[in-house]
């Protein structure tokens, strides 16, 4: 931002909540795990979902219930690692610039459809499009003519992806790119149903009612502005077998305050903590702690204040500010003092490779750190 300095003033947030522990008296053994006899799990947002559409989405939480609610080629396991989905036999040929899919033909959309081929070209073609106006479309852009197309210059029957078949995909790169089948883990890349669109019209994805899935859940109780819904197991999806929890109950809580009241009151299996929270459960059996890739900082507009074009009345507040202090005594949350954005754990994350980088942006935590510093 060209009226902003950012000043050395960062620190990386932690992700810190509490999970529930089922007991034994609430569990019953299947196959090798034990499951909870109620498999209904209450989990608490910071935020709205804002849409549920995979064309307009654009932040962390609309991701994570498309995940839930959609399926694409592929999906990632436990450790990072693309594993067939909608795929069932994948071809690279043309020095990695060609990708031949083999779809599975037991895939159904909840509306009763068959998934094909054509729902990923059209889901992509949909992206692209200029009338869509999709903030994330330049994702696409490793596919052949995908920028072109999405600035106009070209028609949408020019992108680089053909259905063979029903079952049957070919997808044509600009380049080889080694994290591609990890980006067809992501939602934005996963099929959509033109019949559910072309019914549905600007409504598609703006309540549960104008959507349809092929994922292990189904979006329900979502008006488009309600602050609680309901993702209930889909008893269409292929691997139905699969999926142990009924439903997931979600609400969104105005604070730390309130959905820990509720984790408490064991109305809710989780919930996010911070400051004297953080302090009070650390020693807790269900403390969780995740430090993603984000950061804080703090801006100071030169514009408006002509002082803090001098860089050293900027290096001074920097100086001045005892940041281990700040995230230990003042934020109590976890957060990890920094001194820029080269110090360790940005080193850390630099030495990441691409693959790995495209890894934690699916994790949830890296998307809008990824957007915004593609140039690490």
């Amino acid at each position: 931002m060209k009226s902003f300095f950012k000043l050395g003033f960062t620190f990386l947030i932690a992700t810190l909540f509490l999970t529930a522990c089922g007991s034994k008296d609430n569990a019953s053994s299947k196959s090798n795990g034990k499951y909870a006899a109620n498999q209904t799990l209450n989990w608490t947002e910071g935020s709205a979902l804002a849409t549920a559409d995979l064309a307009k989405a654009t932040d962390t939480l609309s991701f994570n219930v498309l995940l839930n609610t959609q399926e694409g080629l592929y999906r990632l396991d436990k450790n990072g690692i693309p594993r067939n989905a909608l795929a069932t036999k994948t071809l690279v040929s043309n020095n990695g610039k060609t990708y031949t899919f083999d779809l599975r033909k037991n895939a159904d959309w909840s509306n009763g459809q068959k998934v094909t081929a054509k729902d990923f070209v059209y889901s992509w073609q949909r992206t692209l499009d200029p009338k869509t106006a999709s903030q994330d479309a330049f994702y696409l852009y490793q596919v052949k003519n995908a920028q072109e197309i999405n600035e106009g210059k070209k028609d949408l029957n020019d992108l680089g992806i053909k259905a063979l078949g029903k079952y049957k995909l070919r997808v044509e790169l600009t380049k080889p790119v080694s994290y591609f089948k990890k980006l067809l883990a992501w939602p934005l890349f996963f099929p959509v149903n033109e019949t559910a669109v072309a019914k549905y019209g600007t409504k598609y994805g703006t309540q549960a009612r104008y959507t349809v899935s092929n994922g292990p859940f189904k979006l329900t109780k979502w008006t488009g502005t309600n602050k609680k819904w309901t993702l209930v197991k889909n008893n269409n999806y292929w691997a139905k077998n699969d999926v142990h929890l009924k439903k997931i109950n979600e609400l969104v809580t105005e604070s730390t305050t309130t959905s820990y009241e509720l984790y408490s009151d064991k109305k809710v299996d989780e919930t996010l903590l911070s400051g004297q929270q953080v302090k009070n459960n650390k020693n807790s059996k269900a403390f969780v702690k995740r430090l993603p890739t984000a950061t804080t900082r703090l801006d100071l507009n030169q514009n408006k204040i002509p002082a803090f074009k001098n860089i050293n009345i900027r290096r001074a507040l920097s100086l001045a500010i005892d940041r281990r202090a700040l995230t230990q005594n003042v934020l109590q949350d976890g957060s990890v003092p920094l001194k820029g954005l080269s110090q360790q754990e940005w080193v850390r994350i630099r030495k990441l490779s691409r693959h790995l980088m495209m890894r934690h942006m699916l994790k949830k935590q890296f998307p809008m750190i990824y957007k915004k510093r593609r140039n690490f």
